[in-house]
């Protein structure tokens, strides 16, 4: 007898997958596929409330089981790779893929996301070869070298302020993560850390206030 395929049989199905997660991202991402399809998004939230996972980690499987054609998924990566390479366009993406299995190196997550956010700018061509010079290992440094897309060094300057003296000191830890963008989030992240130590303003919102 085949199964009614409704919310209680997602629910149901999404719960027992749930207990099992780490072998079962593929399954999950499927499943929500088809709940979402079958059940429409208001009795899909009632499917992923009733998981009891949370609503990023539904999502997230969800849209990477989407981005991947099922005979994509034989690579010998983890899922979480998968994951990292998800936005970059299907044909730069299957030769980064490809190029990395045949070269035989082990790419960890952060490495995966770093040849992601610079392959989406590179052609299929331009991404084969840069995997052939990454060398030994696929280390973030490599990467870059790589792909000839070193971020440029930034003129240095003493310290003015707190944030600049620790984003200099996250720069010296961490010399592979530069580029504008990178240092855009960081000195906000900074800031934002900055206004909690600063009094409520006056005018402030009875929320914030509350919230405070």
């Amino acid at each position: 007898m085949i199964p009614v395929r409704n919310t209680t049989y997602y629910i149901r199905s999404v719960a027992e997958i749930a207990g099992r997660l780490d072998g079962s991202r593929w399954e999950l991402g499927d499943l929500l596929l088809d709940a979402y399809r079958d059940l429409g998004a208001d009795e899909y939230a009632h499917v992923v409330e009733g998981s009891g996972l949370s609503l990023s980690t539904c999502s997230q499987a969800r849209w990477v089981a989407h981005c991947y054609a099922r005979e994509e998924r034989d690579y010998p990566f983890s899922w979480s790779v998968y994951r990292a390479l998800a936005a970059v366009a299907r044909p730069s993406r299957t030769t980064l893929l490809v190029a990395l299995q045949e070269s035989g190196k082990s790419v960890t997550v952060q490495e995966a996301e770093l040849l992601a956010d610079l392959a989406k700018t590179m052609t299929p061509d331009q991404v084969a070869d840069a995997v052939d010079r990454l060398g030994q290992a696929a280390s973030p440094a490599a990467i870059e070298t790589a792909l000839g897309k070193a971020s440029e060094q930034i003129p240095r300057s003493e310290p003015q302020t707190r944030i600049e003296f620790v984003l200099g000191r996250i720069i010296d830890r961490f010399p592979w993560a530069r580029g504008e963008r990178w240092q855009t989030v960081l000195r906000a992240a900074l800031e934002i850390a900055e206004e909690w130590q600063e009094p409520i303003p006056v005018d402030a919102p009875s929320w914030f206030k509350e919230a405070a």
